[in-house]
Formats: C-alpha cells, sequence, structure tokens
C-alpha cells in the first residue's frame, strides 16, 4: 500500500503479467479504480489498461 504523508491509503502496488512468479512486475492501482463487490475486489480497468501501467520500482 501506499500512503499520503498524512498516513491515508492513496493506492496499492499490484504484480501483474508473468507466469507463476516468473517475469511478473509492480505496477500502481489508486484507490479511487478499485470497487469493493461483495467480498471481491474489482477494478475500473480493462486487462490491457492495467498490462500498459508503467512499472513501480520501490
Amino acid at each position: 500500500m501506499l500512503a499520503t504523508g498524512d498516513g491515508a491509503i492513496a493506492a496499492v502496488t499490484v504484480e501483474v503479467g508473468g507466469f507463476l512468479g516468473i517475469n511478473e512486475r509492480d505496477v500502481v492501482i489508486n484507490l479511487d479504480s478499485i470497487r469493493l463487490d461483495g467480498l471481491r475486489l474489482t477494478l475500473d480497468m480493462s486487462r490491457e489498461q492495467i498490462r500498459s501501467l508503467p512499472e513501480w520500482d520501490d
């Protein structure tokens, strides 16, 4: 999770791509793109949009 200066959660990092942990990369998803649907988290983004996000390197 990524937080603002006052400690509020602003975004999360998500592993995308790859297979069985090989060639995965981390991207940042803003919380305003994430929705809670029952017990599932869903994104307001297509698979292609997620894959096109720049890699986040902590």
